[in-house]
């Protein structure tokens, strides 16, 4: 809100019922410019009222202050709630401003005297009789109908720790839950562990009929010996363009399983392999790219041998960058082409 202009006030909406601020100028408030300060120790019980000076009884607004007014130099802020307004105001039309108090209210009159009672409705026609059920079971075992008549044993029960049910078990604790190498079945529905962990416990996750395992962002797929799948990314918030964007790569593929290193080599003809590689990986599977840096220069590989790369050339000088490729040996061999079992 702004100051309204000298003798002036002004509202915050236009719309009467909907104000919940009245701004009023310091000479409006002649002879004393400090009256709200006066106004402050009753603030919690006042109303502010606008009554126009020619048309009273049509035109006026009563609202309770529900915060103390705020200084603004040279005007003060009200704020108001709960308005009772009539009249079609005019711009320029005078007004007269009250801010009226009320006490504290008054202490609750004694209750009046309870009224006589009613007659009483009458009574309504007995129902029919109920069958009678006969009752048994076992400790901790879940009961239900067994007949019409009869309650006996489920296959559940509930020791109070945990829940079975024909070997399936839910711990109440912990949450873990032991299908006894059944299956669990969502129809579409997710299984949330909350940081738990799924165990099948040699049996298997079969999402053959759809569904995704989502980990969030955050989470880690451990200690698998064998993952097939017809695709293999990676997907991350964008680096550069961040949200909403992401950045995919995809896995290259071959018909091996691989590894590499990549480095540059300058003032050197040996490349120094990684030391884990003597047992990580066939000698005699190196392959060696290799880039002149600088100028047109011609590298070649001499031999390969005691886990090192040795370079040849014609030049004084050697400034290259390579890449050394390399089947693993600890696993078995990719089977490249088979008959789906």
């Amino acid at each position: 809100m702004a100051d309204p202009g000298v003798t002036n006030f002004r509202f915050n909406n236009g719309t009467l019922s909907s104000v919940s601020g009245i701004a009023i100028d310091y000479t409006a408030f002649l002879p004393n410019t400090s009256f709200q300060n006066i106004l402050t120790p009753a603030l919690n019980r006042t109303w502010i009222k606008f009554v126009s000076v020619t048309n009273p009884s049509t035109n006026y607004a009563y609202y309770y202050m529900d915060a103390d007014g705020t200084d603004e130099t040279g005007w003060v802020r009200y704020y108001v709630t709960n308005g009772i307004t009539a009249g079609s105001w005019s711009n320029g039309e005078q007004f007269t401003v009250f801010f009226e108090t009320a006490g504290d209210d008054g202490t609750s009159g004694s209750s009046g005297t309870s009224g006589s009672s009613g007659t009483s409705g009458s009574s309504g026609t007995s129902g029919t009789s109920g069958t009678s059920v006969a009752v048994g079971g076992t400790t901790n075992q879940i009961v239900k109908f067994t007949s019409s008549t009869t309650i006996g044993d489920s296959l559940a029960d509930d020791n109070g720790t945990r829940l079975r049910y024909n070997n399936f078990t839910v711990q109440y604790a912990s949450g873990d839950v032991d299908t006894n190498g059944g299956s669990i079945t969502t129809n579409g529905g997710s299984i949330d562990t909350q940081g738990g962990g799924i165990s099948t416990n040699g049996g298997n996750l079969d999402m053959t009929g759809g569904g995704n395992i989502d980990g969030n962002g955050s989470n880690d797929l451990n200690n698998f010996n064998n993952i097939n799948a017809n695709v293999k990314n990676f997907d991350i918030e964008h680096p550069t363009k961040k949200e909403p964007w992401r950045l995919r790569y995809s896995v290259l593929e071959g018909p091996e399983i691989g590894v590499f290193t990549r480095g540059e080599l300058k003032d050197s003809n040996v490349i120094e392999l990684p030391e884990v590689w003597v047992d990580l990986v066939h000698e005699n599977s190196l392959s060696v790219n290799l880039t002149p840096i600088g100028n047109s220069s011609i590298y070649y590989v001499e031999k390969i041998e005691n886990n090192k790369v040795y370079i040849g050339t014609e030049n004084e000088t050697i400034h290259l960058f390579y890449t050394v490729f390399a089947e693993r040996k600890d696993v078995d061999k990719l089977v490249v082409e088979y008959i789906k079992k």
